[in-house]
């Protein structure tokens, strides 16, 4: 299959090597220098099998010369005899190093036999294709007459298996010197140089190294048969899987534009909360909203009255916090201390008062407007007489204000316990960016997806805002991967973010299903950790193991 696509890709002649065939069962390319198989036969069973009749363009044999017991001249004659249009030295000594390759050398089976070789093969008229790593290498291959010369750089550095071998830290300009007097000596005597391997692992590093030397053309193992497919199965594989996690099952109002990202989603939990919503804002009994994501309090208690029959006057919105409860009580009742002052459950009459309440709001100032809203009067501070009050109590919080008497309670869900609703908020986060940004083609590529779906948000909605947001700034072009997302913080770590251990320890239950096992690895704990918590808080809870 490689070999079809990269000659669908333009490529002018295929190498056929054990570390290939390799890579292609899974393996990192150093493999192919460890004694797992019989070299020379391993590649002939393939390739002969699989490659020769499809291929349109020469294919070179990758012949081991390590093995005492094999005649060169004989490998060379199979090669010749089995249809391949030529030869070359891989696995090589050249890319032995110390005091093993000293020994190779010494005992005739390094590169000065591997050279040998070539030379048969270039008196039997196969085309010879020599891999070096060294500059006296390269000048060795091109005194024997070799057509083509190999500029080795190394072990591949990319992908998932990218060896991390002592040349892996070489650099572009520090492999052009080596590469330009290669080139030198290849093209003194009339042979093609070609670079391969180490950091060159993108057209884009290929690109970069031309800028310094002049070379013939490049030869790729890893960065055409295994990266690229690495890649393309991961990422399709994860659209795949956020598709999935999305909780696609048709048609309903989970992307409504008319409700904040608080509120869209597809889970039953979002489903039920939206619901219990719009059921109570047609009303026009007091509300308590508990949104567990601080910044989106105010969108969704602007979503509430949008759905309201007072949506046809603006709401009056008063922003409580932690000040000073007497300065609060008097803006929210009214004064006739001092001076006059009109309270706003007076000012409000006919219409909607939404108190967005920050956190260290006194509850027991919103209970007694609570109170006041429900009796339908209202007393001054400082006066004797009350006031008749006629309005449409909204109460928006986030989840650290306690259920108030009188109010209808609603809490929407975190979305750490809504794993599947993370795509569709994603969607509307992105949307808002494109907007804001003035980025329409703004992305996110798969892999970013599935380390944002997996992630499990202990800061709410807004953390998952911040860190999309973030990415999008210091992203290059309009695709954020994940290098741009950066290290989020792990869902271990949330701990700090509950009031107590046992509190803590049922945030792990649920979000594992009450899987004992999976939750003690989420928490980081281990299972009779995890047990003996459960028995000292007891969590009478049924789970699976």
């Amino acid at each position: 299959m490689a070999a079809n696509f990269a000659i669908r890709g333009g490529a002018d002649f295929l190498v056929a090597l054990n570390a290939g065939r390799l890579r292609s069962m899974g393996e990192p390319s150093v493999a192919s220098m460890l004694a797992l198989n019989e070299a020379n036969a391993f590649v002939m069973e393939f390739a002969s099998r699989e490659i020769l009749p499809r291929s349109t363009v020469p294919v070179v044999f990758g012949a081991c010369a390590f093995d005492p017991r094999q005649d060169l001249g004989e490998i060379v004659e199979k090669v010749r005899a089995a249809g391949f249009d030529g030869i070359t030295n891989f696995p090589t000594a050249s890319l032995v190093g110390g005091s093993l390759r000293r020994v190779l050398e010494e005992a005739g089976l390094g590169h000065a036999r591997e050279r040998e070789m070539l030379r048969l093969a270039k008196a039997a008229g196969l085309a010879t294709v020599a891999y070096t790593h060294t500059v006296p290498e390269a000048e060795a291959v091109v005194d024997i007459g070799v057509d083509i010369v190999v500029c080795g750089l190394g072990w591949n550095q990319g992908g998932a298996l990218g060896h991390s071998g002592e040349r892996n830290d070489l650099a572009i300009e520090e492999a052009a010197i080596y590469v330009g007097r290669a080139v030198r000596a290849a093209g003194s005597a009339g042979a093609l140089c070609l670079v391969e391997g180490g950091p060159i692992i993108s057209p884009r590093h290929l690109e970069e190294l031309c800028r310094f030397v002049n070379i013939d053309g490049y030869v790729g193992g890893s960065t055409i048969d295994r990266v690229p497919l690495e890649t393309a199965i991961e990422e399709v594989t994860a659209s795949f899987k956020t598709i999935g996690r999305s909780g696609i099952d048709g048609p309903d109002d989970a992307g409504d534009p008319a409700f904040p990202m608080q509120l869209v989603g597809r889970s039953d939990l979002i489903r039920v909360a939206r619901r219990s919503l719009v059921r109570l804002a047609a009303g026009d009994g007091p509300v308590h909203l508990s949104v567990p994501d601080p910044a989106g309090v105010g969108a969704v208690a602007e979503a509430f009255h949008n759905r309201s029959p007072q949506n046809k006057r603006d709401p009056i919105v008063v922003t409580l916090g932690p000040g000073s409860a007497e300065a609060r009580r008097a803006d929210l009742f009214g004064s006739i201390d001092k001076r006059q002052k009109i309270g706003w459950l007076e000012f409000a009459s006919g219409q909607t008062l939404v108190l967005n309440c920050a956190q260290g709001t006194p509850s027991d100032l919103v209970r007694d407007v609570a109170e006041a809203v429900r009796r339908g009067r209202a007393r001054p501070i400082g006066g004797e007489r009350a006031y008749p009050i006629n309005v449409r109590l909204v109460v928006a919080s986030g989840q650290d204000l306690q259920p108030m008497p009188g109010l209808t309670y609603v809490s929407l869900p975190r979305l750490a316990d809504r794993p599947e609703d993370v795509f569709s908020v994603l969607d509307q986060v992105l949307r808002s960016l494109r907007f804001r940004l003035r980025r329409p083609l703004l992305r996110l590529d798969a892999a970013a997806w599935r380390v944002l779906v997996d992630h499990t948000w202990p800061g709410d909605i807004d953390e998952l805002r911040q860190a999309v947001e973030a990415a999008a700034l210091v992203a290059q072009n309009d695709v954020i991967t994940p290098v741009e997302l950066g290290d989020l913080r792990d869902a271990a770590q949330g701990r700090a973010l509950f009031t107590s251990e046992k509190e803590w320890i049922l945030d792990g239950l649920r979000r594992n299903s009450f899987h004992r096992g999976r939750t003690a690895e989420w928490l980081g704990i281990s299972r009779k950790t995890l047990y003996n918590k459960v028995r000292r808080f007891a969590l009478d809870l049924d789970s699976t193991d």
